[in-house]
């Protein structure tokens, strides 16, 4: 740190100093001379704050962090509102990962000279700490000073982040429900703040709260296609509810529409599969013959191979006095059954060997 002179033109002590930087070769170091200038006018002069400041200074650009921090601290010993020192100490510190003594230094200078870009690097350690709560103290207070100032807003919303998906994975649900509520108040229209309440509320196990902040994330950005698959998942999940509950048509509407969500979710084509299956066999024992017909062939639809379902067909069919058709469903019943037997029998054929 330099500072600029007062004088108009170059003085003749100006010029001595260049005559005599201009009389080493390009690239020579000068850190020992300056050094040694420096140490001795600390002996005659050892109260100077601003002499050990540079002394540190330079001790610190040649990476002897020891004597640098020494002599920086000396500095602020002498003179305290010396921020220049506490800047320095502050870099030092954080260089060699230092961070709470790089934050404590930093806050020294902050409390004479603060600005958004020294209050978001106080910020940024703690962040980098995950200490999320103290990051967004600081990123905010960066923000007071300069409400444009882009990086104290990204990292806030990251901070939020962070410290929410770290409540999840520890199981505090509710906490990261309120740490993301906090969060919406700055951030009405994240996309990243509404899937992780998405999130948190679908670790909790309230599946429609989840789905609920999950395609609010979905009108902010239509073709994020996690929220898409989590909201599959989410309404497969309510309808296995529904299969244990024996609510066979409320959990195939739901399985229905996670498909139209994710189309790829195997687990509700599955579900869907299970639900019609015990739907068929439910109106077969009623006596509700067609309508057991027309589950048993939707099984089948989705899995052409449901050994159940094929059986169950044939029995709705002789019911209604269509044996050939009911005759053509037990034999591919038992085709199956006879595959199925040879396959275990190569199995354990195999086993022995």
């Amino acid at each position: 740190m330099y500072f600029s002179s007062k004088a108009v033109y170059p003085t003749r002590r100006d010029k001595a100093t260049l005559l005599k930087l201009l009389s080493y070769p390009n690239g020579y170091p000068l850190h020992a001379s300056a050094i040694a200038e420096l140490k001795s006018d600390i002996s005659t002069s050892y109260n100077s704050a601003q002499l050990h400041f540079w002394l540190g200074s330079v001790y610190a650009d040649i990476d002897q962090e020891d004597m640098a921090i020494k002599e920086l601290m000396t500095a602020l010993k002498l003179d305290p509102n010396l921020i220049m020192a506490a800047d320095r100490l502050g870099r030092i510190f954080q260089k060699v990962g230092m961070y709470k003594k790089a934050i404590n230094y930093y806050s020294k200078e902050a409390e004479i000279e603060p600005s958004p870009g020294l209050l978001g690097m106080i910020g940024m350690l703690h962040f980098k700490q995950k200490e999320y709560e103290k990051a967004i103290k600081y990123f905010q207070k960066a923000l007071h000073l300069d409400s444009q100032y882009t990086p104290a807003r990204t990292n806030t919303l990251a901070a939020y982040h962070l410290w929410a998906d770290e409540l999840i994975k520890t199981g505090e649900n509710d906490k990261a429900v309120s740490v993301l509520n906090e969060a919406l108040k700055l951030f009405s229209d994240s996309r990243v703040i509404y899937y992780d309440l998405g999130t948190a509320y679908n670790k909790s196990g309230d599946k429609e709260k989840a789905i609920e902040y999950y395609k609010k994330a979905l009108e902010v950005e239509p073709s994020f296609s996690p929220a898409k698959s989590d909201i599959a998942t989410c309404m497969n999940n309510l309808a296995a509810e529904h299969i244990k509950n024996k609510s066979w048509e409320k959990s195939i509407e739901l399985c229905k529409q996670a498909l139209e969500w994710d189309p790829n979710c195997w687990e509700a084509q599955k579900n869907i599969e299970s639900a019609s299956l015990c739907l068929a066999k439910e109106k077969y024992d009623s006596g509700s013959i067609d309508e057991a017909i027309a589950y048993y062939k939707a099984v089948l639809e989705i899995n052409p191979n449901n050994i159940d379902a094929h059986n169950g067909l044939g029995n709705a069919l002789y019911k209604k006095e269509l044996y050939d058709d009911a005759i053509n469903h037990f034999n591919i019943a038992l085709a199956s059954i006879q595959n199925l037997m040879m396959q275990r029998l190569v199995l354990i054929w195999l086993s022995v060997l």
